[in-house]
């Protein structure tokens, strides 16, 4: 007997969303500011009956999604990053300025074996651009002989991507300074499957993936800046932020006070952690697009298996990061166990007012997903 399922709020967008040619094959990105929000924000789902599961907010079930990113390069802040992130169980996501790696005129540019270690101790590394509009004039004339914002952007890609073998560059954040009347979320979201750029915290269910919101100053718990306090996300009383990403933003350090801000930072997240995701942006972003465009089904629940059906309508060549499920177990169900595509995949075990439930970590499109009683 089919189950129609619960689920948390993205769900309802899948219906109507994406349409003939565009839907069969998946969307580059969810460019543009979305008229009205996509779906409604609500408090953590706990399906009613056996077999029905719901698509989670965010990963693990947690309240809110919370990130940090250093722009430009800033590689003399690598040692204490590297550090301060690992005592705290956390990753950052660098934006380079890409013609300042190697360049030995540049202080803050780095080299390619320092940001090599950067990707191989689990950060990210992403497009902050060719030139961050060095060289142009302070009302914004652009230097003799530059090639504009699109070669900024496909530039950038080639050149970081030449200089880390193997690590593909699929985000940008836009550079501020006198050139930034040329930044084009249009050109941005052709080549990114997202980019950074508005100021405040990201609804969660209305982003616009070509101007990803961001603090450049976070003002824990200061109730005259609810736009730069991550707190927010976590406060039910907030109705625009809560339940939303937060993410903020690092660019030099060096100083003391620099520092303790970042340490700030990152002790925030680990208070919260129980109810935050820490994620690094990329993976937030991916999660978010696949989200909002994924429906999820019950194919089958009886007392010996649950078949659930996950997709979306993004492109599964560069969508493969996998959202979490919340399943309801039959009651005679102690423990469960699920396979996706004949692998086995992660699920943990939760309890709700004496009901047993599972966390499932599925990605869309790859197969159905089989629970079976955990022996």
């Amino acid at each position: 007997m089919k189950f129609k399922i619960i689920l948390l709020s993205c769900i309802l967008l899948g219906a109507g969303f994406l349409a003939g040619e565009e839907a069969k094959k998946g969307r580059f990105n969810l460019a543009g500011d979305p008229i009205k929000p996509r779906f409604p924000v609500t408090e953590k789902v706990w399906p009613a009956k056996a077999g029905e599961a719901s698509l989670c907010l965010w990963e693990d079930d947690k309240l809110a999604a919370y990130s940090i990113n250093i722009d430009d390069n800033c590689c003399g802040d690598v040692p204490f990053w590297l550090e301060q992130t690992k005592s705290n169980n956390f990753k950052v996501t660098w934006f380079l300025i890409a013609e300042t790696v190697n360049d030995p005129k540049a202080a803050l540019g780095g080299t390619w074996e320092l940001w090599k270690k950067v990707l191989a101790e689990g950060h990210e590394v992403e497009s902050h651009s060719v030139s961050h509009w060095h060289n142009f004039g302070k009302d914004g004339t652009p230097p003799p002989g530059w090639k504009g914002f699109e070669w900024e952007c496909t530039e950038s890609i080639k050149m970081l991507e030449a200089g880390l073998p193997g690590h593909k560059i699929r985000f940008l954040a836009y550079p501020g300074g006198p050139g930034q009347k040329y930044n084009d979320p249009k050109i941005a979201g052709k080549y990114f499957l997202s980019a950074r750029g508005g100021t405040g915290i990201n609804s969660a269910n209305q982003i616009d993936y070509t101007m990803i919101k961001y603090m450049s100053k976070a003002n824990f718990g200061d109730p005259k800046t609810p736009w730069m306090d991550p707190e927010t996300t976590l406060d039910p009383k907030n109705k625009s932020n809560y339940r939303g990403w937060s993410v903020v933003l690092f660019h030099y350090v060096g100083k003391p006070e620099g520092k303790e801000a970042a340490k700030i930072a990152l002790e925030f997240y680990k208070k919260n952690e129980k109810d935050l995701w820490g994620g690094l942006y990329g993976n937030i972003s991916l999660y978010c697009a696949e989200r909002d465009t994924a429906s999820l089904k019950t194919e089958e629940s009886s007392a010996d298996r649950i078949v659930l059906n996950l997709t979306d309508g993004m492109d599964d060549k560069l969508y493969a990061y996998p959202l979490t499920l919340k399943v309801r177990l039959p009651e005679n169900w102690k423990a469960a166990e699920a396979e996706q595509d004949g692998k086995p995949v992660g699920v943990k075990l939760i309890e709700n007012e004496k009901n047993n439930f599972v966390l499932v970590k599925a990605v869309p499109d790859r197969g159905k997903i089989i629970l079976t009683p955990k022996k």
